[in-house]
């Protein structure tokens, strides 16, 4: 859904289900991505930082960089 640019609120509701069966870096990097697109920045910041302290703590934080530049934008 966010690849696609439409349907923000289904791709939220997906990223919902994923989250409640396990949290990490990853689901949380995207739902705040997802709110970010839908205008709700304070929001997506708050769970982008999240997603970053979380990363920090793995070991295959792949996207570190572009999480960085996420929040820094």
């Amino acid at each position: 859904m966010l690849e696609t640019k439409k349907d923000y609120d289904t791709g939220l509701k997906y990223i919902d289900q994923s989250l409640a069966l396990k949290e990490d870096w990853y689901n949380l990097w995207f739902k705040a991505a997802l709110l970010a697109a839908k205008g709700n920045t304070k929001d997506a910041i708050e769970l982008g930082e999240k997603a970053q302290a979380a990363g920090a703590k793995s070991a295959n934080f792949f996207l570190e960089s572009d999480v960085k530049k996420g929040l820094a934008d």
